[in-house]
């Protein structure tokens, strides 16, 4: 057990720094202003990513070494947050309000405020962090869809970070794994379901992939 375990601490570690160097690359490129992000949603994203931790935290407080990515994204949203908030303040003094550099905000994005906010509710009233932290992980997918439609249409998104968090995940899911314990089919469900919406967008990074599809779509 001591050699699993071990293994599980270093891969612990090794996600939460790939998870926040993701983060740290995506907050430069938004101070770089090579990519344009909205602050509300970010606000919002960052109430998930509060409530994910803190219900996947909860569902086996005993085996924490896969809750390291949770906390790191936490720690990641707020950088990200904070970069574009500082963006934005930037780009109103230099064009007095006139340049809009940043996409408006979607209704979608409140309909992902209401499931986190059941979510937490859920995990709050009736003690069932798992069934939580399954709602509040499930509904992320109504934001990454307008993220793949942009990256898409346009080639936004930049690969580096993406491929970042796609190694972090895949490793939160062998720290998982290591871990076992009766609850880890529940734990399992956060990283393979992120796994999945990253590397859908890491994808459209690239142009080859881009003009397949889109010629498929013709």
């Amino acid at each position: 057990m001591f050699p699993e375990l071990s293994l599980a601490l270093v891969l612990s570690l090794t996600i939460f720094v790939l998870h926040l160097v993701g983060y740290t690359i995506y907050a430069i490129n938004t101070l770089k202003e090579s990519i344009r992000p909205n602050a509300a949603s970010w606000s919002m994203w960052f109430f998930g990513g509060l409530v994910e931790y803190l219900t996947y935290s909860a569902i086996d407080s005993e085996s924490w070494l896969s809750s390291s990515l949770p906390l790191a994204c936490v720690i990641g949203l707020v950088m990200i947050l904070a970069a574009t908030l500082y963006t934005q303040w930037r780009a109103s003094k230099v064009s007095h309000g006139e340049k809009i550099i940043f996409h408006k905000p979607k209704p979608i994005d409140y309909i992902l405020m209401s499931f986190d906010t059941s979510a937490g509710l859920i995990w709050l009233i009736f003690s069932m962090p798992a069934l939580a932290n399954i709602i509040a992980v499930s509904s992320s997918i109504v934001t990454f869809i307008p993220i793949w439609r942009t990256t898409l249409a346009t080639g936004e998104e930049k690969p580096l970070p993406w491929i970042f968090w796609c190694l972090a995940y895949f490793g939160m899911t062998i720290v998982v794994l290591l871990e076992g314990g009766d609850a880890m089919a529940e734990k399992l469900f956060y990283p393979l379901y992120y796994l999945f919406l990253h590397s859908v967008v890491l994808m459209l990074c690239y142009s080859s992939i881009r003009r397949y599809i889109q010629r498929a779509r013709k």
